[in-house]
């Protein structure tokens, strides 16, 4: 979901290990790639339009965001915020 408002400049630092980490999590397999600046930034986003839509999740979220043409790393991040949410 893309909405109308502020751009937010972060400074994240995360060395070769963390992103190493993260494109395993987004691939969902063990590979040799690190994450790119693209691939931080969809997971992000992913994670903060879970946090924003949580109430209104269809039942199959994944397929949904897939269909609309989300990236995996979008995804991952979406359903791990919707999870960790889901539990407290």
């Amino acid at each position: 979901m893309r909405r109308c408002g502020m751009k937010v400049n972060v400074k994240l630092d995360i060395n070769d290990t963390e992103r190493d980490m993260l494109a395993d999590y987004i691939d969902g397999e063990t590979s040799k790639r690190l994450a790119t600046r693209k691939d931080v930034n969809s997971f992000i986003q992913g994670c903060i339009d879970a946090a924003y839509e949580l109430n209104d999740a269809p039942e199959n979220e994944a397929e949904k965001l897939r269909a609309a043409g989300r990236s995996d790393g979008y995804i991952r991040g979406w359903l791990q915020v919707k999870q960790a949410c889901q539990k407290k």
